[in-house]
């Protein structure tokens, strides 16, 4: 099944399940608006980052309030596939233009914030270009608490040219570009994600209480299409952890919501998948029991391509 989703205006809300979207999108829309400047760097009491050691060694000793600034490019330091960087404080991390590129063993950066405390890291003025993850690794991974405290900001980051290539037999690649899971709210303004190619799930993958997401672009982006996964089944299904479902959805994000995803002044053109050629949204297993609002306001979601279980546009 081939879809394309549709530009236009909808006035009235849309059930399916739990999930109910309200979607709000401008037929002239052709650029997102410029998201807010971010220029922590500009603190004097920034932390200098000159290399992907540095990072590591900084964000380990981290403490609340802590301000890493990328003084140049850097590659990550290879630490072992999946093993993450215990990260207790409330942390920004500031590109100031400059790029961070995966391992050559193809790591990305792979956070664990699951301690007691309320922790939130912050991204911004990061350029992720071209590069290879293995396994189950994503150029930004985060892992929250189970009580879902912790919060990550994002703002004016840029994923291009990512690949995901070799996964191991029962590894699935979540989210490409950026990762996060068990998260309280999440927020972004100004990410760029164009022409990723995922295994299995979307370039961006996030499953938060509250997700908000605006003044951002996602062109180009494939997830790579297995038959053997999704033939035989007869529908797309609703919860990411709770499903046997192995096959490609969300060709630019997949986001699972708790209580609201808000969606404003976004692109999605060009991106394909087998469930939802560039929206997968769907409501947390732990939200059951309530209503899951998306709205989806001033943007243009159009030419995408849903290969095989519909949701060309939007799968909910």
């Amino acid at each position: 099944m081939t879809g394309t989703g549709a530009v236009r205006r909808v006035a009235a809300a849309v059930a399916s399940g739990a999930l109910i979207a309200s979607m709000l999108m401008a037929a002239t829309t052709a650029q997102a608006a410029q998201p807010r400047v971010v220029n922590a760097c500009a603190n004097p009491a920034a932390i200098d980052i000159a290399s992907g050691l540095e990072l590591q060694t900084s964000l380990r000793q981290a403490r609340d309030g802590d301000i890493l600034c990328l003084t140049q490019d850097i590659t990550i330091q290879p630490i072992g596939l999946d093993v993450p960087v215990l990260l207790n404080a409330s942390v920004t991390i500031d590109g100031a233009g400059h790029a961070i590129r995966p391992s050559a063993s193809g790591e990305g950066l792979y956070f664990d914030l699951s301690g007691d405390s309320a922790d939130s890291l912050v991204l911004a003025n990061i350029e992720f270009p071209g590069g290879v993850l293995r396994n189950n690794n994503s150029a930004v991974r985060l892992l929250g608490s189970q009580n879902r405290t912790d919060t990550l900001t994002v703002s004016n980051v840029t994923y291009f040219n990512l690949r995901t290539i070799g996964s191991a037999a029962g590894v699935m690649g979540f989210g490409t570009a950026l990762h996060a899971d068990l998260m309280g709210t999440v927020d972004i303004e100004g990410l760029y994600v164009s022409n990723t190619l995922a295994q299995a799930f979307a370039p961006v993958v996030i499953a938060a209480n509250t997700i908000a997401l605006r003044q951002s672009s996602f062109h180009f982006n494939r997830v790579l299409h297995n038959m053997a996964n999704t033939e035989a089944l007869s529908a797309c299904p609703r919860q990411l952890a709770l499903s046997p479902f192995t096959g490609p959805r969300a060709g630019a994000a997949s986001l699972e919501a708790g209580t609201s995803i808000t969606i404003t002044d976004s692109i999605f053109w060009n991106n394909t998948a087998d469930c939802g050629g560039a929206l997968y949204l769907t409501q947390l297993a732990t939200a059951a029991d309530t209503n899951t609002r998306a709205s989806i306001t001033d943007s243009s979601i159009a030419y995408n391509a849903a290969l095989v279980r519909g949701g060309g546009g939007i799968y909910a």
